[in-house]
């Protein structure tokens, strides 16, 4: 069987369909190079790193919630207006989505063109 032709952009056509024979080439070799390399590294040794004063500290004591919460609270001036400027915005995209649809997507002579030509192929 021949060679499909090539196709400059993105590499070998196969059936119709282009494959981008370098990227798809390319990427396990990266990939398996990336693995070998991490393979070879030595581990650093982090036995000893921990004094031993760590090791035999308390755990941290948790503090509640809610006293942090209360201080990260935005100002209610700021929501209101994010929320209006926010309701606004979904007015004019509701406007423009009822817009859009109170005109055809396809033009009549393109639509009856487009029929004919379907008719024309399931006889």
């Amino acid at each position: 069987m021949p060679n499909p032709p090539l196709n400059d952009a993105t590499g070998w056509c196969i059936t119709g369909a282009t494959l981008p024979v370098g990227e798809f080439m390319l990427r396990p070799w990266i990939i398996l190079s990336l693995a070998l390399i991490t393979g070879c590294t030595t581990f650093p040794d982090l036995d000893g790193t921990v004094p031993p004063e760590a090791e035999n500290a308390p755990f941290p004591m948790l503090q509640p919630v809610d006293p942090i919460l209360e201080n990260t609270l935005p100002d209610v001036g700021v929501l209101a207006a994010q929320s209006d400027a926010a309701l606004a915005r979904v007015a004019g995209l509701q406007a423009r989505a009822a817009r859009l649809r109170a005109r055809p997507v396809i033009d009549r002579p393109t639509r009856a063109r487009l029929l004919q030509a379907i008719s024309s192929a399931s006889r």
